[in-house]
């Protein structure tokens, strides 16, 4: 592998986007543009448009990270405030 070059795992998406990868991975063989629009529209349930701008910006059948982060990732604030709200919900139950 090259300098600076990294290749993503699906457990990494799970990690950094909070998406739940659970099943098989979907493999397009097509290299046309509206079908590989169409399914990534469907499968992440964002409009095509969107879809086909990110597309186009990317000048290939790719999107960014940021991208997917911007519309998927759960803030990890988020995150840490709602397992301490359970953990303290969880402490009340035994106290109780």
């Amino acid at each position: 592998m090259s300098f600076g070059v990294m290749t993503i795992t699906l457990d990494d998406m799970r990690v950094l986007l909070g998406i739940h990868v659970t099943r098989k991975t979907v493999v397009v063989k097509s290299k046309e543009r509206i079908k590989v629009t169409s399914m990534t529209s469907c499968l992440l349930g964002i409009s095509i448009s969107e879809v086909d701008e990110e597309i186009r910006t990317m000048s290939g059948l790719i999107v960014r990270l940021a991208w997917l982060k911007k519309r998927f990732a759960v803030p990890i604030k988020r995150l840490l405030e709602e397992e301490e709200s359970e953990e303290d919900e969880e402490e009340d139950e035994e106290e109780g």
